[in-house]
């Protein structure tokens, strides 16, 4: 893949993004994990928890994942679908090939709270490390419960 280009697939029930593992382009990944989740039956609260927890799976791909090598690829992939007993759930996974970073036992002021927060904003986490990278999957109930209750 062109460093800087975006293979991008979506469909009304799946999203999938590449891009380089840089910061800009986490940001690039957010904006369209946005404006994908607006085409969507999601309410405002889910949608901000959603991108909000993303980004920072991202920004940590960004920041962490290929420190001292040459960038690397990271991706997004999101489904959105009904559950039986129909209940609406999202899915994004955020992946790397990079190495991972244990977190920061004490958490600066600014750095290091970051898994901490995906997993409070999201139903369900699920970090995968590897000598081949990491995943980051995160899952949200949209039921209208759930929105209230968070």
């Amino acid at each position: 893949m062109a460093r800087g280009r975006s293979d991008r697939s979506s469909s009304a029930s799946t999203l999938r993004l590449r891009r380089s593992a840089t910061p800009v382009a986490a940001t690039e990944l957010r904006h369209a994990l946005r404006d994908w989740t607006d085409s969507l039956d999601v309410s405002a609260d889910h949608r901000d928890a959603i991108e909000l927890a993303c980004y920072e799976a991202l920004a940590n791909v960004a920041c962490h994942a290929y420190a001292g090598r040459s960038a690397g690829v990271m991706a997004l992939d999101a489904t959105y679908g009904h559950t039986p007993p129909g209940a609406p759930r999202m899915t994004v996974t955020v992946s790397d090939h990079g190495r991972w970073r244990s977190p920061t036992v004490r958490p600066g002021p600014s750095r290091g709270r970051g898994l901490r927060m995906i997993r409070s904003l999201s139903s369900a986490t699920d970090i995968t490390e590897s000598d081949t990278g990491t995943t980051v999957r995160m899952s949200w109930d949209l039921s209208p419960a759930s929105a209230m209750a968070g």
